[in-house]
C-alpha cells in the first residue's frame, strides 16, 4: 500500500508512541524538518489493518567511528583519502500520525514501531493530505518550507476563532497579511482593514502597477485633513472622505472623547448644555463652535462654578482639535461595509490619538450592528499595528471594544485577525482569544514568551525554530491548520505597500541626480551661459 520509496534509514531501539529514534547513512538520511513515513498495524473498528504513520524529523546528529575530537588533522585526511570513515547518522522525528479513510483528523498510533521497521521519505501527495485543506475549503498562504512542490492550505473555517500574525519587522507580516485578503477576496469575503500606515492601499494593483483582478473591490477611505503617504495617482483608485461630525456622536462618546469621566459632573453639564444650545440655533456642531460657546458661557460670569467647567472643557477640546479628523461632514458607517469589498482604512498622516478615536468609533458601531442582528455578511476584520490599538495596559480609546470583539466577535460574523510585531505589548486578553496563529521570525525573548503564554498549540520544537526563521517563512499553528507546519508564503498577486526603502538605492539615485546636476552647471558654465535649470 505504500507510496513511499526512497528510504532514509532504519528505526531503532528508544522509540515511543510519540518518537521515533532511526539511524541513516550519510549518503541518505534526511533534513532537519523534513517529513518521514513508517508502516505499522493499528488497530480500527474494521479490525487491524496496515497504516502509514507520518513523522516530522526534529533533530541531525552525524556519528564517526574513527573520527572525534583527540584526533590528529593530518590523520583525518589519510583516513578521508582511503575512505576508512565509518559515518553514521543518528536522528530523531516526532510521530504527527496516520489517516484512516473515514476520518478527517490525523490519528495517534496506539502502538510504537519495531526495531528494524523501515524509514521511508514520505511522499507529496501524504503531506498534501495531512497539511493542507481542499482548495474549495482552504486558503493557499505558501507552499511546505522544505518541500516547495507541496502547497499549502489553511481552513476558512479555522478563521471563525480568530487569527494572530506575528512577526518582527522585516519579517513579512504585511506582505503575508496581504496573501490571506487576497485568498478571501477571492472567497467573496468582506473585509474591513485598519491601515495606520497605507501598507494595504495597493490591493487594486499588480506588481507592475497595473490594475489586479481585485481593482472594483477594493474600497479606500482617508481623512482629507492628514497627509496621507501615498496620493491618488499613485494607487490608481479615489480616496472616500473619512470625517467626523460630532453630531454623529452620542453624549457618552463625547465625554469619552474629551476624557471626561463620570465624577466631573460640572463639566459633562456644561458641555451638554452648550451642545443643546447650539442644536437650537441651527449652528453647525464642530469644535470651534462648541469652544465658542462655552466660551459666552463663561463671559456671563467668570467667577462662577459654570465658567470654571467651561474653561476645563475649552482646555479638553483644545487638545482634541490636534487631531484633525473632525468636520461638518460626516462618512455613512454603511458605506464602510459592502459586501464582497474590502474597505481599507488609511490612517497614514494622522496621529496614534486620532487614529485610536477612529478606530474606537468604528468599531463600536460594527460590533452594535452585529449584535442587534443587522449584520447581513461576515466581516472579516484587520487591525495592523494591533499593540497600538489593543495595549497590554488597555489605556487606548479602542482596546476596550477590540476585547469585546475578540471575545464575543465569532458569535455575530467578526472574525478577528490582529497584527503586530511586538505581542508582549499587546493585551493578553485579545491575544489569547486568537485561537490560530501564523508566527514569522521572533528573537526578542520577551515576545517569544507573549507567543507561548497565548498559545497552546504552540510546542517547544516551533518554539526553538523562530529566530532562525528566513523571511517569508512562518509557522502555523492552531485552528486553521491540522497539525503545526512550517511554510514560506506564496507570491502576492498585488502590489506590496509596506517594503522597506532601499536605502543603498535611494541614495545612489540622490548621488547620481547630483553628479547630472553638477555636469550640467559645468557644461552651461563652459559655454558661458549659466542656468541650473
Amino acid at each position: 500500500m505504500s507510496n513511499f520509496t526512497e528510504e532514509v534509514g532504519v528505526i531503532i531501539a528508544g522509540t515511543s508512541t510519540s518518537e521515533i529514534i532511526f539511524v541513516s547513512s550519510k549518503e541518505s538520511y534526511p533534513s532537519l524538518h523534513d517529513y518521514v513515513c513508517f508502516s505499522l498495524r493499528e488497530l480500527d473498528e474494521d479490525g487491524e489493518k496496515e497504516v502509514e504513520v507520518l513523522s516530522k524529523v526534529s533533530s541531525i546528529e552525524v556519528l564517526s567511528e574513527v573520527i572525534d575530537s583527540n584526533i590528529n588533522p593530518a590523520n583525518v585526511k589519510r583516513i578521508l583519502a582511503y575512505n576508512l570513515d565509518e559515518a553514521r547518522v543518528i536522528g530523531r522525528a516526532r510521530i504527527i500520525g496516520y489517516f484512516l479513510n473515514n476520518k478527517k483528523e490525523p490519528q495517534i498510533p496506539r502502538r510504537t514501531a519495531p526495531p528494524g521497521t523501515i524509514l521511508r521519505k514520505a511522499s507529496s501527495s501524504l503531506l498534501q493530505k495531512f497539511l493542507s485543506y481542499e482548495e474549495g475549503e482552504g486558503l493557499y498562504i505558501g507552499n511546505l518550507a522544505v518541500r516547495p512542490e507541496v502547497k499549502v492550505r489553511i481552513s476558512l473555517n479555522g478563521l471563525r476563532r480568530h487569527l494572530a500574525i506575528i512577526a518582527q519587522t522585516g519579517a513579512g507580516k504585511t506582505y503575508l497579511s496581504g496573501v490571506l485578503m487576497e485568498e478571501l477576496l477571492k472567497y467573496g469575503a468582506t473585509l474591513l482593514v485598519i491601515d495606520p500606515h497605507a501598507d494595504y492601499v495597493f490591493l487594486g494593483l499588480k506588481p507592475d502597477g497595473s490594475p489586479s483582478d481585485f481593482n472594483e473591490k477594493i474600497l479606500l477611505f482617508k481623512n482629507p485633513l492628514s497627509v496621507s503617504r501615498y496620493g491618488e495617482k499613485e494607487i490608481g483608485l479615489k480616496f472616500r472622505d473619512l470625517m467626523i461630525n460630532l453630531l454623529d456622536l452620542n453624549m457618552d462618546e463625547i465625554f469619552e472623547l474629551l476624557r471626561v469621566s463620570r465624577q466631573y459632573v460640572n463639566i459633562r453639564n456644561i458641555i451638554k448644555n452648550a451642545i443643546e444650545e447650539i442644536k437650537k440655533e441651527s449652528r453647525g456642531m464642530t469644535l470651534e463652535n462648541l469652544k465658542e460657546k462655552l466660551m459666552e458661557i463663561c463671559s456671563e460670569n467668570e467667577k462662577s462654578n459654570d465658567c470654571k467647567a467651561a474653561t476645563q472643557a475649552i482646555k479638553r477640546i483644545q487638545e482634541l482639535e490636534t487631531y484633525k479628523i473632525f468636520g461638518e461632514s460626516s462618512f455613512q458607517f454603511e458605506d464602510l461595509l459592502v459586501q464582497g469589498k474590502a474597505s481599507i482604512l488609511d490612517l497614514s498622516g494622522m496621529d496614534i490619538e486620532s487614529q485610536d478615536f477612529v478606530v474606537y468609533l468604528i468599531l463600536k458601531r460594527l460590533l452594535h450592528k452585529a449584535q442587534i442582528g443587522d449584520l447581513e455578511f461576515p466581516v472579516f476584520l484587520f487591525i495592523e499595528e494591533a499593540h497600538n490599538f489593543v495595549p497590554s495596559d488597555e489605556t487606548s480609546f479602542s482596546s476596550r471594544i477590540i476585547n469585546k470583539i475578540a471575545a464575543e466577535g465569532r458569535k455575530f460574523g467578526i472574525f478577528l485577525t490582529l497584527i503586530t510585531q511586538r505581542p508582549s505589548r499587546i493585551s493578553s486578553n485579545a491575544l489569547s482569544q486568537c485561537n490560530s496563529q501564523i508566527i514569522m521570525r521572533i528573537t526578542n525573548p520577551r515576545d517569544q514568551e507573549a507567543i507561548v503564554n497565548s498559545s497552546e498549540r504552540l510546542g517547544e520544537e516551533e518554539l526553538q525554530d523562530l529566530p532562525g526563521l528566513n523571511t517569508g517563512e512562518a509557522i502555523v499553528v492552531g485552528e486553521v491548520t491540522k497539525v503545526p507546519v512550517m511554510i514560506r508564503v506564496r507570491k502576492r498577486e498585488t502590489k506590496e505597500g509596506g517594503a522597506d526603502i532601499d536605502i543603498v538605492s535611494k541614495l545612489r539615485a540622490l548621488k547620481n541626480e547630483e553628479e547630472i546636476k553638477k555636469e550640467r552647471i559645468e557644461t552651461h558654465l563652459n559655454s558661458g551661459i549659466f542656468s541650473e535649470d
